[in-house]
């Protein structure tokens, strides 16, 4: 009967000892990403999409984290006819600040520059 006290002790012990030992988990890409420095060079895969109204429109890469990846003009020969496709690409990190004609700042826009395709994901 003495077993049956101990085992709730010997149980949290056991807990602590787990926590002790337990390593972080490591950032996700996400992550990583929200801490690139503009001229980082980054690896991204997503679905190459275009986005907004002629004469207006961009072409973007949107990967699984829903995060938009800007392609600038001199880059979409690379793309050409990737349209709705999974690709990986890479290229070198810019930033743009976007502010609107009230003054409202919008998010910053993250473009890749210098982009290179690295295969079409199938």
């Amino acid at each position: 009967m003495s077993y049956v006290r101990r085992l709730p002790t010997v149980i949290l012990l056991l807990a602590l000892c787990g926590c002790l030992f337990a390593r972080p988990a490591p950032e996700s890409a996400t992550e990583q990403r929200i801490d690139a420095e503009e001229g980082d060079i980054m690896t991204v895969t997503g679905v190459v999409r275009l986005v907004g109204a002629e004469p207006f429109a961009d072409v973007v890469i949107t990967d699984d984290q829903d995060v938009d990846w800007y392609v600038l003009p001199q880059d979409l020969r690379t793309l050409a006819g990737l349209e709705q496709q999974r690709v990986r690409v890479q290229g070198v990190l810019t930033y743009r600040r976007m502010t609107l004609a009230d003054g409202r700042e919008l998010p910053q826009r993250r473009e890749l520059t210098d982009l290179e395709l690295l295969e079409v994901v199938k």
